[in-house]
């Protein structure tokens, strides 16, 4: 039997620390007192982290998402320098000591192990605590240092009590608690294999459900044979050609997930293949009548072979005629406008239809001379040769207007000017005064203005004059605009001239006589349009006898199957289809016997798991009534000195005296959940009623408990930060008397911020005989 108790730390580089060296040598109280924030908790803090590798307030409440990561390490005063804390347990009783140290070399850490509930430590066994820790000192675990069961969890309930939350005990759910409890009693193992065993019976009982599922939907399958079906064996044949477009499912060798639905569907399809070769020329007469129907129902389509029939092989030569019209088009007003040297003017596009008296150089040479004057003409003459342009171009607007419409009709004067509007005696008086004042306009122009405008005037009294009337003659001569939009409007949906053709020569109808060979207009369009049709439909054929029901099903076999290929119908051997039938027959038969065979084995498999899963059920009734057993004699064991403790704390309150230990067992076979419960009352668990101070104190009698029913081999060590935080004078008091009176074997350092409590609670040790030190932080952290 080991009892260690704390002989010396050494915390170096940790919180607000820099280097300490406390001595707790043969002290039976030690009491850290002074200000708040000069360190008593960091005391605590270091003696946790070193002897269970974290800070369990920290872990537990941690508030940092995600990935997020910190430039520096919370814990290190210096960043620069890893922490270093060693503490030395002393076994007076067995003359046996061991000091453990603990690292955290932080200095390679990621941003993310950074985080404040992060520890990422090395532990070392030391010889003596002024050893350096290194990789040859280093070891795996504290467990390999002190074999203490579970000391890592049990670390808060027997030994250390904190200020921030000393009730966290009773705060968690009542099924932890009874977790965390049993784990004192010794039975971890038990406990990790009847988990063992929950785990599997889970999930065998997944997988039961599951495969009772699949039996189910075997069992309601209709096409589930009651007994093993055998059957006839037919060989494979291919009964359509090769050459066929779409493969029929139906044909393969080899047909998957094949039930009576999809076996009668194939039937249905063989079935029909066999009638629309029986009655394939009933079958053609009705696709042939269908097609007429949809050409006489459709103007467009009839209006389409009318207007494209002649004209659809030339559509390429139309478009480009049509084209060429539209750029010749704005090649004019361009030109019309006097914009020559516009860079749009596609002079490449004009010498190869027009002949043009100078060549496309010399031509050239006189634009860039123009170019080159209007350069270096001053801003007024370039500003005046705008207004020239635009004068010009709204004069030819002008007389345009009234040379093509009526003007009179619609209220237009042609003697009145539409520069300023004013009236003249008639349209010659009007354009001479126009053709005065644009003369008094070129006056003002400078000598480069007036020598590039004589340039201009000269082009165009040598070509462009001339030119634009050859290219007004030629565009007149191309493609109507309304005759080209309406051959594009049918030949943007396709037409297959062919196709029309042997539809029409099938049928010995002739259109020459109505098809459009000359593309001047299309104003007996719809005369052209009703004499077709009536040809249409004098090449109906009223007395077909092919079954209407299964026409369509028919039609698709004949375009997407054998791709309209007569030939293709005329390979198939009729005699065939019954035997065709006959295998895919055997194929579902094999299938059944197959599915039957699945379904026979899924029984087995179920009923082998189901003896097993009973199995696990029986193993596990032993394990939850052994470990309950065991349980309730732990209950048993620690409620009366924690009655007892309890009222000696809290004394007498609302509800009574002490604090009763109830279980809430559902049977005597089930204890899973633990709960704090007054004498008198009320069920309810005091986390509910009590205050902060009386769950203090309740925490502090279920430690004192723990340690005196089941603490006989660990670390007699009772750590206790600033209970009078919460805490009043009386519960202080009667704590102070339990501890000196029951618990004299027991090293205890408590921590407080009052200066009485300090000086009380060392009085009354020194009194009854215990060796007391006093360590005052504030003094400690100004050396």
């Amino acid at each position: 039997m080991v009892n260690y108790k704390i002989k010396e730390l050494i915390i170096e580089n940790f919180k607000g620390i820099d280097s300490w060296y406390i001595d707790l040598k043969n002290k039976d109280l030690t009491i850290l007192d002074g200000p708040n924030g000069f360190g008593k908790t960091s005391i605590f803090d270091a003696i946790e982290l070193v002897l269970t590798g974290q800070i369990r307030r920290t872990v537990q409440t941690k508030i940092t998402d995600g990935n997020i990561g910190y430039e520096d390490y919370l814990y290190a005063k210096d960043q620069n320098q890893p922490i270093i804390l060693k503490v030395t347990l002393d076994d007076a009783e067995n003359n046996y000591e061991v000091t453990i140290g603990r690292k955290i070399d932080h200095l390679s850490n990621r941003k993310k192990e950074n985080r404040p509930e992060f520890f990422k430590s090395t532990i070392h066994l030391l010889d003596d605590i002024e050893d350096d820790l290194s990789n040859q000192n280093k070891k795996e675990s504290f467990k390999e240092i002190i074999d203490l069961n579970d000391f890592e969890n049990t670390y808060g309930l027997y030994n250390y009590i904190e200020q921030e939350d000393s009730s966290h005990f009773l705060k968690r759910s009542e099924t932890e608690r009874m977790a965390i409890i049993s784990s004192l009693f010794n039975i971890e193992k038990e406990i990790n294999e009847r988990n063992k065993l929950e785990k599997a019976k889970n999930i065998m009982s997944k997988n039961l459900r599951n495969l009772f599922k699949r039996i189910q939907d075997y069992e309601g399958d209709t096409n589930l044979p009651s007994e093993n079906p055998e059957a006839e064996k037919i060989e494979y044949f291919k009964l359509l050609p090769d050459e066929v477009n779409q493969k029929e499912s139906w044909d393969n060798r080899v047909i998957n997930n094949l039930n009576i639905q999809l076996k009668e569907t194939y039937f249905n399809r063989i079935n029909t293949l066999k009638y629309l070769i029986s009655n394939f020329t009933s079958f053609k007469q009705l696709l042939m009548n269908n097609h007429i129907n949809e050409l006489i129902y459709s103007d467009y389509k009839i209006e389409q072979v009318i207007t494209l029939f002649h004209h659809h092989q030339s559509m390429e030569k139309i478009n480009a005629e049509h084209y060429l019209k539209r750029n010749l088009s704005d090649i004019i007003k361009s030109l019309k406008s006097h914009e020559i040297l516009n860079k749009h003017i596609n002079w490449d596009l004009l010498y190869e239809h027009f002949n043009l008296p100078v060549t496309r150089e010399k031509l050239d040479d006189r634009l860039k001379l123009i170019q080159n004057l209007n350069k270096h003409t001053n801003q007024v003459s370039s500003m005046i040769k705008d207004l020239l342009d635009q004068r010009e171009r709204l004069k030819r607007s002008f007389e345009s207007l009234i040379e093509n419409h009526n003007v009179e009709s619609h209220g237009i004067d042609n003697s009145t000017c539409p520069l300023c509007g004013q009236e003249w005696e008639n349209h010659a008086n009007l354009l001479k005064v126009l053709s005065n004042q644009t003369e008094l306009l070129k006056m003002q122009l400078d000598e480069s203005s007036k020598i590039s405008e004589q340039h201009v005037k000269a082009l165009y009294d040598d070509i462009i004059n001339n030119l634009v009337i050859d290219i007004e003659t030629y565009s007149s001569k191309l493609i109507d605009d309304e005759i080209y939009s309406h051959l594009k409007m049918y030949d943007d949906k396709g037409f297959n001239k062919e196709e029309v053709a042997e539809t029409f020569n099938s049928l010995g109808i002739d259109i020459n006589d109505l098809v459009y060979k000359q593309l001047d207009n299309f104003d007996d369009l719809s005369q052209k349009a009703n004499v077709l049709k009536n040809r249409l439909k004098e090449k109906l054929n009223d007395n077909n006898s092919f079954d209407s029901t299964i026409f369509e099903e028919s039609k698709d076999l004949y375009i997407n199957t054998f791709k309209k290929d007569d030939s293709l119908i005329d390979k198939i051997q009729t005699s065939k289809f019954e035997q065709k039938k006959a295998y895919i027959n055997y194929l579902y038969f094999l299938q059944s016997n197959q599915k039957y065979q699945e379904y026979t084995k899924l029984i087995e498999k179920h009923n082998k798991l189901k003896e097993a899963y009973e199995s696990i059920k029986r193993s596990l009734d032993v394990y939850n009534k052994q470990i309950n057993l065991h349980n309730s004699e732990m209950i048993s064991e620690i409620e009366v000195p924690f009655f007892i403790y309890t009222g000696k704390i809290l004394q007498h309150y609302q509800r009574g005296i002490g604090v009763f230990l109830y279980d809430n067992r559902q049977n005597e076979s089930k204890i899973n959940t633990l709960r704090f419960v007054p004498p008198e009352g009320t069920d309810h668990d005091i986390v509910h009623t009590f205050s902060s101070g009386q769950l203090s104190a309740t925490i502090l009698a279920l430690t004192l408990s723990l340690n005196k029913v089941y603490n006989h081999n660990g670390i007699k060590t009772l750590l206790i930060d600033d209970p009078v935080q919460t805490m009043d004078e009386m519960n202080m008091v009667s704590f102070i008397e339990l501890l000196k009176n029951d618990f004299k074997n027991y090293q205890v350092i408590l921590s407080t911020h009052s200066d009485q409590v300090s000086l009380y609670t060392r009085y009354k040790f020194d009194k009854a005989g215990f060796q007391t030190t006093r360590i005052n932080v504030r003094e400690m952290s100004t050396r």
